[in-house]
């Protein structure tokens, strides 16, 4: 679930920050109801413990960012969830995700708070707090985009090339092979696939695929079902035919078209870098699609921006040698 936004072998060596945390929750399908970055007001802060703790652990769940110093504990940056309050006590239980060293323990609201405006040292800014709830769809996520990362440099070049507003929209055009198609429709997506590196293309799978739910005791019973309905829906537009030619085209007739198709549909607002999405981006309208399969789209488009921002976030940073946690 790590590896969406970030080299997993950097996330291991530097740990993450609360943006990146965010970040990576909104991957795998989570919502932020409530984002609050350092510490916030105490009271609000009491407030929204008291209302999450009232709420079922499946519908709703508060993470705090804190430094563990605050408790005189080891170490420094961490994140834990909230399992409870105790309104006489004014106090918490954090259910410590590091369970070999600390089991679940009781703090009072106002020493987290404090352990929450302690800096982090890789931004410069006190920590905070987030509550998410799961993906208002009634299955799993389907779709996700993982990276190797040895082709974390491709992503990151290619991410951040996309959301650089100074790119010059429509260079993909220049490109000889990027013109070939017997009509518009088809000059558009062949630029798409042109343009894009092929790790890229390669990097979107399924859930099924990406952490073989069939092998999982709590695999969703409707995931098989809805893939394939999925599948066949997207089988039956016009863009998924038009892939289709055009891989066969440009000399890729083994890539995945439905994965393709997939990603054609997701990826977000074209138009800013190939010319030709200008009079011909009702390619990518769902509008009439299923409700699950415009609620995959809408996740997948979303996971692309963050690992956009991510990539300009990473690269702003290059010369930040602090850790994170």
């Amino acid at each position: 679930m790590l590896s969406c936004c970030s080299p997993l072998e950097e996330i291991k060596e530097n740990g993450i920050n609360i943006d990146e945390f965010r970040h990576l929750a909104e991957c795998n399908g989570a919502r932020i109801v409530k984002y609050v970055t350092g510490g916030g007001d105490l009271n609000e802060f009491r407030g929204t413990i008291k209302t999450s703790s009232m709420s079922s652990s499946e519908t709703r769940a508060l993470v705090v960012s804190y430094s563990r110093k605050e408790f005189e504990q080891t170490g420094d940056g961490h994140f834990s969830p909230i399992g409870g309050y105790c309104e006489t006590e004014d106090a918490v239980l954090i259910l410590d995700v590091a369970r070999f060293k600390y089991p679940a323990h009781w703090v009072k609201v106002e020493t987290l708070w404090k352990a929450m405006q302690r800096l982090d040292p890789s931004t410069g800014n006190p920590r905070g707090y987030m509550v998410l709830e799961p993906s208002r769809i009634s299955t799993s996520v389907l779709f996700t985009i993982r990276t190797h990362f040895q082709d974390w440099k491709i992503f990151s070049d290619f991410f951040e090339t996309l959301g650089s507003a100074t790119h010059k929209k429509g260079s993909c055009c220049s490109n000889p092979l990027a013109l070939e198609g017997n009509n518009q429709h088809e000059r558009s997506v062949n630029c798409f696939f042109q343009m894009m590196p092929i790790e890229v293309s390669n990097a979107l799978a399924t859930y099924e695929d990406a952490f073989s739910y069939g092998h999982l005791p709590y695999r969703p019973r409707d995931h098989e079902l809805a893939m394939e309905t999925l599948q066949k829906e997207v089988e039956l537009l016009e863009v998924y035919q038009i892939v289709k030619t055009v891989l066969a085209k440009i000399g890729k007739p083994n890539q995945n078209v439905f994965l393709s198709s997939v990603l054609f549909l997701a990826f977000p607002q074209p138009e800013k870098f190939i010319c030709a999405f200008e009079k011909h981006n009702m390619l990518q309208d769902i509008l009439h699609c299923s409700p699950l399969l415009q609620n995959e789209i809408q996740l997948l488009t979303r996971q692309i921006v963050i690992m956009m921002e991510s990539s300009k976030e990473t690269t702003d940073c290059k010369k930040c040698s602090r850790k994170k946690y």
